[in-house]
């Protein structure tokens, strides 16, 4: 193996901070430089608004900034299940078992499950645990895998919302 040395960590020490005082100035170049455009652009006047806007020439580009605006997108929905984990690291939130769930002898799950894992059943069985069973996997969960089916249930996995 070929471990690096004192000198060879020091050297690349000094080429580190080197090139962290170059990308500083030109940081502070380009702040600077960003400064100056903002403070010689004057502000664009607002339109102003008749009280009956109507046809008037004057306000047809205040209506065309209303008319050209694009419909609001809406966050996705994930479902109607709950949500009952929440990832830190992808700040997801997930649908289905947890690892405590799995990990508790009295919840009865079998070895394969996996945290987000969900079941579907069907409608003539009663649901074992509302919290990760339903009667339909779409309207408990929008962004799922199947991952096993068996002769009554289907086992789906939350990708995460």
């Amino acid at each position: 193996m070929n471990q690096p040395t004192i000198k060879s960590l020091q050297e690349q020490l000094v080429a580190h901070k080197h090139l962290l005082q170059m990308l500083g100035e030109t940081i502070a170049k380009t702040e600077r430089d960003l400064q100056q455009l903002q403070g010689n652009q004057p502000n664009p006047p607002l339109p102003r608004l008749n009280a009956d806007v109507g046809n008037d020439p004057e306000n047809t580009d205040l209506l065309n900034l209303f008319q050209d605006a694009p419909e609001p997108v809406p966050e996705p929905c994930p479902g109607e299940g709950i949500l009952r984990r929440k990832d830190t690291l992808s700040n997801k939130s997930y649908h289905g078992v947890t690892q405590e769930d799995i990990d508790n002898p009295k919840k009865h799950l079998s070895k394969y499950w996996k945290p987000g894992y969900f079941g579907e059943y069907p409608s003539n069985v009663k649901l074992p645990k509302p919290q990760w069973s339903t009667y339909d996997h779409a309207k408990f969960c929008t962004n799922f895998v199947m991952i096993k089916k068996n002769k009554q249930t289907t086992v789906y996995q939350c990708l995460g919302h």
